[in-house]
């Protein structure tokens, strides 16, 4: 058994070294299938471009709207400060 697959699980960082980086697709939430040019890629190769999918849209994308809700709010609220 190879030990990527062996180990698959105990993998907490992958570095994309290849031309194809997880950013380069498209993910469809509803059935976590990637779309896009997946030529030469292996099941273990998708699904560490899967995982980092769900990693970007369940704990990056929510803090970035958070954060830039907040930055949106103090904007807002500075302009409203000068117009008085």
């Amino acid at each position: 058994m190879k030990k990527k697959t062996r180990f698959a699980n105990d993998i907490h960082i992958v570095h994309f070294a290849g031309a194809l980086k997880p950013w380069q697709l498209t993910f469809n939430p509803q059935n976590q299938q990637l779309s896009g040019n997946l030529n030469g890629q292996n099941e273990i190769q998708r699904n560490f471009l899967v995982s980092w999918w769900k990693i970007m849209q369940n704990n990056v994308w929510p803090q970035i709207q958070r954060i830039n809700q907040v930055r949106f709010v103090f904007f807002i609220f500075r302009i409203v400060e000068f117009e008085f």
